[in-house]
């Protein structure tokens, strides 16, 4: 099953940590592309928690539109006044429509 978490601040990181491990394939979205490309070089988000590696496995994309369109389930983690931005943005690309759930 394919998981994908939008959102890659203090709260979208640890989740990542939750619903990255045991065979489960997840992805991280940030809407930055610069700060997606210095967390993969430093393996962690250094901005909010700079000593925890992400798990292995967790792939980060910086491309909203292929992140929604490789994915079974998306998981939203953005703060709350951003929260329907990104629904606005993520649904017509969603397999199923309505297939979200927002943290």
């Amino acid at each position: 099953m394919q998981r994908r978490r939008f959102g890659c601040g203090l709260l979208g990181h640890g989740t990542g940590h939750a619903i990255g491990p045991g065979g489960t394939r997840a992805l991280l979205w940030g809407r930055n592309p610069a700060h997606m490309d210095a967390m993969k070089v430093a393996g962690c988000n250094q901005r909010f928690l700079p000593d925890i590696r992400f798990p292995d496995g967790l792939e980060l994309e910086a491309d909203l539109e292929n992140a929604v369109r490789s994915t079974d389930e998306v998981l939203i983690v953005v703060p709350s006044p951003a929260f329907v931005e990104v629904v606005s943005q993520i649904e017509p690309w969603l397999r199923r429509p309505g297939n979200f759930m927002g943290l």
